[in-house]
């Protein structure tokens, strides 16, 4: 590489891949000399080989994914760090790395619904790039594909690693979380059964210049459901809580109490309307609700917004968020 040429950390990382399930766990392991590599793209591999002092320091200036492959049983979890010493071994390179704390663990299948982000081969036929031991580099900027994922909300804890987009927790903690990892202000979506009026919302609200959140969209980490919603809650600026008639219930049927069953939304939407009602406030949650389903009986003077499939319900809305403080690019409109 010409010395004029910079070298920006955060344009590469590197991707190793180890047939050993566990193999990264101790800080330190080696891979194959001759996969060094692989699975790189061609004009790539120019300021990383041969492997010498200048592009040693290239590669522990950058970071990197510690994988193993994905064709087992239980497939370990990848970390992300950075390699702090390469050693030349007869056939094989022996690294030693650190992780960064700041980041957890991220699933295979996590990363491998980043694929394309990362340039991670995914073949259809023959065996994936995940599936096979070895070294690859890859151009990409690692921190901010996984910040944008909502994988990472935090700078890299390791010292000298490139600094992720994002603000430190000391910092976050005392700045209202308007803005998350898209750097636009994030929209709850929280929704039943009705699709189509999940659908319908979500690209309302992204058309206003904000970036709507459904949960079965986002990227999870090995997660369970309540705590992948957990995480994504965190930096939620609104919840907008649709109310369609997707159960029915009503009192408990006796000899004197005939059945009366009503429309109600799922235990899910009032259970996050609750949920968001009391993290966010009042003022930051909005319910639309469809036809006469019924409401929480503790919820009640609170307003809605009627939902119908007219529209009559975006201006309300519109001024709702606008009277939260979310910047709604009104040009949109």
């Amino acid at each position: 590489m010409p010395e004029t040429e910079k070298f920006t950390q955060s344009d590469y990382f590197s991707l190793l891949v180890s047939s050993e399930p566990g193999h990264w766990n101790s800080g330190q392991g080696d891979t194959p000399a001759s996969r060094y590599l692989n699975e790189t793209v061609e004009a790539v591999t120019v300021p990383f080989t041969p492997l010498d002092d200048a592009a040693a320091a290239r590669l522990k200036a950058m970071p990197a994914v510690f994988a193993c492959e994905t064709n087992t049983e239980n497939p370990t979890p990848a970390r992300l760090g950075r390699i702090t010493r390469i050693q030349h071994r007869q056939a094989a390179y022996y690294l030693h790395f650190e992780f960064d704390e700041a980041v957890p663990p991220i699933s295979q299948s996590a990363l491998a619904g980043l694929a394309r982000e990362l340039d991670i081969n995914q073949r259809q036929r023959g065996i994936a790039e995940l599936s096979t031991t070895h070294w690859a580099v890859k151009q990409a900027d690692l921190y901010d594909v996984l910040r944008r994922h909502g994988l990472v909300d935090l700078r890299p804890a390791i010292e000298g690693a490139p600094e992720s987009p994002v603000r430190s927790r000391p910092l976050q903690a005392g700045v209202d979380a308007l803005v998350g990892s898209t750097g636009l202000p994030r929209v709850f979506i929280v929704h039943g059964r009705a699709k189509g009026a999940k659908h319908e919302v979500a690209r309302w609200i992204d058309g206003l210049g904000l970036k709507a959140v459904i949960l079965d969209e986002q990227i999870s980490v090995g997660e369970t459901i309540i705590e992948q919603f957990e995480r994504e809650a965190k930096a939620i600026s609104f919840a907008v809580v649709l109310l369609t008639p997707d159960d029915v219930g009503g009192l408990q049927v006796t000899n004197v109490v005939p059945p009366n069953l009503q429309p109600r939304a799922r235990q899910n939407v009032i259970f996050e309307l609750g949920y968001f009602a009391a993290k966010l406030g009042r003022g930051k949650v909005c319910a639309l609700r469809e036809g006469n389903v019924e409401v929480p009986s503790d919820y009640s003077g609170v307003r809605y917004i009627g939902y119908d499939d007219h529209g009559g319900w975006k201006l309300p809305l519109v001024q709702v968020l606008r009277s939260a403080g979310l910047p709604v690019d009104l040009s949109r409109l």
